[in-house]
């Protein structure tokens, strides 16, 4: 064309103004000569930039040009006319691109041509999708993943499916493939009662990436899913019962909280890691049953499990749960002493306001309990409210509480875990080993805690937790040459070696099996430290 005549010597605004009549004028004549000057112009990444968005205006204005552009051998055209072609779903295209499906050879081009057909829906295009989920391109194989669970298309359930499975394999399960979580996105996309019975079949996957990935997709379905996890408490092992509670905890609502509620009826909690699961949810699922539940649960004697019971009535308090607590902290010395410790020790302080003021003999073992654990803050809030009551013992429970001198603490720990009741627990060994605590929910917010912690002696994490588990966490603390020899300690109730191998390999240097003791966690740490 006489206007692209020595383009390459023109000064830059005529080059501008050629090009921008070419769009005005739609010259598509105008395209094998603009591709060739995009090649020749490779090196002047402005005019080359230029050249390509008016190569991509004529392609927009013309089907019939972008059909030609796709079945051309142009390496400038081809790429432009894909994503044309999937901007502006041209019918006539959709043969051309299937075409390309099984000619492409480039990884990132065949990326580009099933993007383009996922905006077409077709029993053609869907059987591409299911032969291209077994691509040998981990990307290929995921974008056809996506897009069948963009389409729910329910025909690519069992092969999905495999895939999952596939990843708990001795070779593959120690991290998760791009296309396991593709497929577990697109399982719960697709839904229905198969792929929701399989996800909660697989609520305890080998790989902890994994886990938690099908955990969020069971808990973005809801309400369904409920009677999928439920049966889990009859035929599942302790593992997945505890993993049961934790994801009916955050899906909620009532039909969870009777799930709950069933399963320590039935029996199904006979293991104490279980029990603290439930009662630890169903401080998140208020109810009627709930308190009747919970109130039965205040002569549990494990500390840990007797912890989650506490924080969860603390959340539900009323005259029958304050009476029944005073009437169990009253019948016997020993158990009122473990009641008083949980109470304070979890910052309860709904329950603490109550019974300080319903029970002078119940207000002395409180305030007792929080001078003895030595927890500042715990301390201060206590003195406030003192100060505000006008029971008559107050003034010497405040002069008590504040002559209690708060000393610096020696190590800092930082405790990881997304159980409340947990965090209370670490909480609690303060001032047992001269610690100071600091607290994490999961993962990815411990980085951003390590990261503004000026001293750090050791962690406790948990291995499962939402946003990053424990096992990720540890991998990311290790790549930092700073927390290379950090001692690591992983609490667990995990059964299966598998998972703690993993663990291992990440980095964490000792395991503490759940339940346990603060006397054992106090051992524990004291080797490390």
């Amino acid at each position: 064309m006489n206007e692209l005549t020595n383009f390459a010597e023109r000064d830059f605004v005529e080059q501008v103004t050629i090009l921008g009549e070419i769009e005005k004028q739609t010259k598509v004549e105008a395209i094998p000569a603009l591709a060739a000057l995009h090649v020749a112009q490779a090196g002047n990444q402005a005019v080359s930039h230029m050249i390509r968005q008016t190569l991509r205006t004529l392609l927009t204005n013309s089907e019939t040009e972008t059909v030609k552009a796709l079945s051309s051998d142009d390496a400038v055209l081809v790429p432009l006319a894909i994503e044309v072609a999937k901007e502006k779903q041209f019918p006539s295209a959709v043969p051309h691109l299937i075409q390309l499906t099984r000619t492409e050879q480039d990884g990132g081009q065949l990326v580009r041509v099933l993007a383009a057909l996922s905006t077409v829906e077709s029993a053609e295009t869907l059987d591409i999708f299911r032969r291209f989920i077994q691509h040998g391109d981990d990307v290929v194989a995921a974008h056809s993943i996506v897009t069948l669970g963009q389409y729910r298309d329910a025909g690519a359930l069992p092969a999905l499916c495999d895939i999952v499975k596939a990843g708990e394999a001795d070779e593959r399960y120690e991290q998760c493939s791009v296309m396991t979580e593709a497929a577990i996105r697109s399982i719960g996309a697709i839904g229905g009662e198969e792929a929701v019975k399989f996800l909660a079949a697989m609520i305890h996957h080998r790989n902890p990436t994994a886990r938690a990935f099908i955990h969020e997709t069971l808990i973005n379905i809801g309400e369904e899913a409920v009677a999928h996890i439920a049966p889990l408490f009859d035929t599942g092992d302790t593992d997945q019962r505890i993993l049961a509670a934790n994801v009916l905890m955050r899906i909620g609502g009532k039909t969870a909280g009777n799930t709950l509620i069933n399963a320590l009826d039935k029996g199904a909690a006979k293991h104490a890691n279980i029990r603290f699961a439930i009662y630890e949810a169903l401080g998140h699922i208020p109810s009627m049953k709930s308190i009747v539940c919970l109130v039965d649960a205040i002569s549990e004697t494990d500390e840990m499990v007797l912890l989650a019971v506490v924080i969860a009535l603390d959340k539900q308090v009323n005259p029958g749960v304050i009476t029944k607590l005073r009437d169990a902290i009253t019948a016997d010395a020993a158990h009122g002493v473990r009641l008083a410790n949980a109470i304070t020790g979890a910052k309860a302080f709904n329950l603490i306001d109550a019974l300080y003021h319903c029970d002078a003999t119940i207000g002395q073992m409180l305030v007792d309990a929080i001078a003895a654990q030595r927890d500042t803050d715990a301390i201060a809030a206590m003195i406030e409210r003192l100060t505000a009551s006008e029971q008559s013992s107050a003034k010497a429970h405040i002069d008590t509480l504040k002559a209690l001198e708060a000393t610096a603490s020696a190590k800092t720990v930082l405790a990881v875990d997304d159980s409340e009741a947990m965090l209370y627990f670490y909480r609690g060994l303060a001032s047992t080993l001269n610690l100071h605590i600091e607290t994490a929910a999961d993962g990815k917010q411990a980085l951003e805690v390590l990261q503004a912690l000026t001293q750090i002696d050791l962690i406790i994490t948990d291995m499962n937790m939402p946003n990053m588990d424990g096992i990720e966490f540890t991998r990311q603390v290790r790549e930092e040459a700073k927390w290379e020899s950090l001692p690591i300690i992983m609490a667990t109730t995990e059964s299966e070696s598998s998972q703690t191998q993993l663990a291992a390999k990440a980095g964490v240097n000792a395991f503490i099996k759940k339940p346990f003791t603060k006397e054992t966690l106090a051992e524990q740490i004291q080797k490390l430290l």
